[in-house]
């Protein structure tokens, strides 16, 4: 069970609700605008009321601001071969990237590959040599979901 829920309006602007706590300190707003009704034991529905003051103090949703000269990697996942210790993204332009990989067996890291990026969304859309990669972001914006090759999923972790 979470103590927060982030709610998102028309992919523009987003506000955190925190339950139970009136003074978070934390730039958390405290849920205060619903009503629930009980279905059943430990079952309940609830409906919630947003004002345009709820709007109006959203923040702006904003992805892609700092991308540039940030790294995000990817140290577990299905999509990971074997073998890889991770792998890394890095953002080195408005519209580029460079795509590296560590390998076990090897002493350090190495550059595989320069590719193009662009933002829609809450997804980094990559192209490299024709082919496109969506990576898009974790619910709680702490990641970028990746399903490279259709091998498995990868998240890639701001460092």
């Amino acid at each position: 069970m979470t103590d927060s829920t982030r709610i998102v309006f028309d992919d523009l602007k987003f506000l955190i609700y925190k339950k139970e706590s009136r003074s978070t300190g934390d730039g958390l707003t405290v849920i205060t605008n619903y009503s629930y009704r009980k279905i059943k034991e430990l079952h309940y529905e609830f409906t919630y009321a947003f004002t345009e003051a709820d709007y109006n103090n959203a923040t702006p949703l904003v992805f892609g601001e700092d991308l540039i000269g940030s790294v995000w990697r990817c140290k577990e996942g299905e999509g990971l071969q074997e073998g890889l210790e991770y792998a890394e993204f890095r953002i080195i332009s408005e519209t580029q990237l460079q795509g590296w990989a560590k390998w076990e067996e090897e002493p350090s890291h190495e550059f595989y590959f320069m590719a193009d990026y662009r933002i829609e969304g809450e997804s980094l859309l990559i192209t490299n040599f024709g082919q496109t990669i969506t990576a898009t972001l974790t619910d709680d914006y702490s990641g970028l979901i990746t399903n490279i090759n259709e091998e498995g999923e990868c998240v890639f972790y701001k460092r």
